[in-house]
């Protein structure tokens, strides 16, 4: 099977996504001998979409174990325009707002979806949400008559970047729904999607291996001390917001 992914980063760029992608591409290829593709930006996390200046990878085709991967370059001063409508505490209610939400998130990459109808696959993957690239994949694959499953990663309580009837509208026209969680299942499935073209996948921690680990085992594991340890888990960018972590370090202590 030919199958070709579009997805806003991917290897060497780091986060939840990006290695979901990478993972499934990489398996495709080494357990069913597929052929995979990933359509991606030269972006290395998507504060690069609406932030020019920002370090990137050059544009163009390479191979990263046995997976094509072509980046394609982010036209980010056409998004940081729509600064205006960046995530605020605000809610942002009038007509036709979640389009403009849409084009500060990005990608706008030029010639994505001209590239999609013309490769030449037997289906077309897509992840993740908000992202503009993943209507773009829809539009391409159905223009060309093939099935697109739309892979969302939503996080349901962030109203600014997930409250948009238009990705509803995505998922119910999309040949399938791959979701992470059975939450995010019951989730789309109560906004209008179809439950027979939901799956539930599942990219989790699997936390048994380390129930009965105690703490302070873990610590030395880690090569720890015995001071209080503060985790964070998550891809290191701005909109993580990290930084609040860090500054809030000395009030802690």
């Amino acid at each position: 099977m030919k199958v070709l992914h579009v997805t806003q980063g991917y290897f060497p760029a780091i986060g939840g996504t990006e290695f979901l992608v990478q993972r499934v591409s990489e398996e495709l290829v080494n357990q069913f001998q597929d052929e995979v593709t990933v359509f991606t930006t030269n972006c290395y996390s998507g504060d690069a979409f609406y932030t020019p200046g920002l370090r990137r990878m050059s544009p163009g085709w390479e191979e990263i174990n046995g997976v094509k991967v072509r980046r394609f370059p982010v036209y980010s001063r056409i998004s940081r325009l729509f600064y205006p409508f960046r995530p605020t505490h605000r809610p942002v209610r009038f007509p036709g707002n979640q389009y403009l939400r849409s084009l500060y998130n990005g990608p706008i990459i030029p010639g994505l979806r001209t590239a999609i109808e013309q490769y030449r696959s037997d289906v077309v993957s897509a992840a993740s949400f908000p992202l503009l690239h993943m209507f773009t994949a829809l539009k391409a694959a159905h223009k060309t008559k093939r099935p697109c499953v739309l892979t969302g990663c939503l996080h349901p309580l962030d109203a600014w970047g997930f409250d948009r009837p238009m990705i509803y509208q995505a998922i119910q026209q999309a040949d399938h729904y791959i979701a992470l969680t059975d939450y995010e299942a019951d989730y789309v499935v109560q906004k209008g999607a179809n439950p027979d073209r939901v799956t539930v996948a599942g990219v989790g921690v699997d936390l048994e291996p380390f129930r009965e680990v105690a703490d302070q085992d873990a610590k030395q594991h880690l090569g720890f001390d015995d001071a209080p340890l503060i985790g964070f888990i998550g891809h290191v960018v701005g909109h993580k917001v990290v930084d609040t972590v860090l500054r809030a370090m000395p009030l802690i202590w």
